[in-house]
């Protein structure tokens, strides 16, 4: 008797693999009968980001048995929140699915932003219905943002300061012969 149980379990195992595996050719299917599935990420470089900079979104639409019109009209509503689901930074596009499929945006994080772990969500409305994507990250202490531009901009400043120095100690040298 134990032995016929570890046949079935061991067969029902083998039969389960081989059905999500996608052997028997199965288009897919969805939790819950959704007819979209949202993925949201974060790129690597940007889970940890400081106040005052853009966070970079990357939305990526499925639909998991594949009879969705193209054309569809869906609206994306991107928001930044803090652990206590307060409102930190929101933005709304929409426009045609087949378009929206793997798109981009970008999210500004605010200067007083204080640091800590905040949450991206993406809502996408579909047919009066709603498709939720979160992903994680880290605000970083803020700081003196140094970039080559700037650095350039000083560099520049400086000379030209230095310059005008040189030219007034060389005309009040002049003037007192």
């Amino acid at each position: 008797m134990d032995r016929q149980v570890v046949v079935i379990c061991i067969s029902a195992l083998l039969l389960a693999i081989l059905f999500f595996s996608g052997f028997f050719k199965t288009t897919g299917f969805a939790v819950n009968d959704q007819k979209l599935l949202v993925s949201l990420d974060i790129p690597p470089d940007q889970q940890k980001i400081k106040p005052g900079q853009s966070l970079l979104l990357e939305v990526t639409l499925r639909v998991p048995n594949g009879d969705i019109d193209q054309t569809s009209t869906i609206e994306l509503e991107y928001s930044i929140r803090d652990l206590d689901g307060n409102l930190v930074s929101s933005k709304k596009e929409s426009g045609a699915i087949a378009v929206k499929e793997s798109t981009v945006t970008s999210l500004l994080i605010p200067t007083n932003t204080k640091p800590g772990v905040y949450s991206a969500f993406v809502a996408v409305n579909y047919e009066g219905e709603i498709y939720e994507g979160s992903k994680t990250f880290e605000v970083s202490k803020g700081g003196f943002n140094l970039n080559l531009n700037t650095i350039v901009y000083i560099l520049i400043a400086l000379i030209l300061l230095t310059f005008l120095l040189i030219i007034i100690k060389k005309i009040r040298d002049r003037s007192y012969y």
